[in-house]
């Protein structure tokens, strides 16, 4: 009997360590993603690379440069003025996508005040998608983040000009 009693308390100790893991990964993940998206990304905006071969990719002088983070389990992929952070095989799950959705709101207002929400941006092939912008629809230095989810991936991308291609990423793209 009281062999009975140690695997209950043990089996019950185990599965209340799974589940606060569980929790504690998704939400470091979702910080993990956005700091390797400011990491990267928002630091090829400010003109500070992680390193010449992401400089040379950004300026177009190079192929694509890649790089990994384990913590966020994403790649920043950087070329032509643009960096992207994406998923890659490791899909955020529902609950994750949602907190990943208001901490990309809460980093934006805070990392890119200049940036206002644009309501009546929209794609219809995108299960979300949200965008904040600088300058008017019409003005040649618009540039702007967009949030997006096509099916199940989450993304959140920066459109310069009139760039305009969306995937499963974070990306920031700045004018020439």
């Amino acid at each position: 009997m009281r062999y009975a009693k140690v695997l209950a308390v043990v089996a019950v100790g185990l599965a209340i360590g799974m589940v606060a893991r569980s929790a504690y990964q998704s939400a470091h993940r979702v910080e993990a993603m956005i700091a390797h998206f400011d990491r990267v990304c928002r630091s090829a905006y400010d003109g500070n690379f992680v390193s010449d071969a992401s400089r040379d990719a950004f300026e177009g002088k190079a192929p694509p440069e890649m790089v990994w983070d384990g913590a966020s389990k994403t790649f920043a992929e950087v070329q032509n003025s643009r960096c992207a952070v994406f998923e890659g095989e490791n899909l955020l799950n529902n609950e994750d996508r949602e907190q990943f959705e208001l901490a990309v709101e809460d980093y934006l207002a805070k990392a890119f005040p200049q940036l206002t929400f644009d309501p009546k941006a929209e794609l219809d092939s995108f299960d979300l998608f949200k965008f904040w912008a600088q300058f008017d629809v019409n003005d040649p230095r618009r540039w702007g983040i967009s949030l997006s989810r096509i099916q199940h991936p989450t993304d959140l991308t920066a459109i310069v000009e009139n760039w305009s291609l969306v995937r499963t990423e974070i990306e920031i793209v700045v004018p020439h």
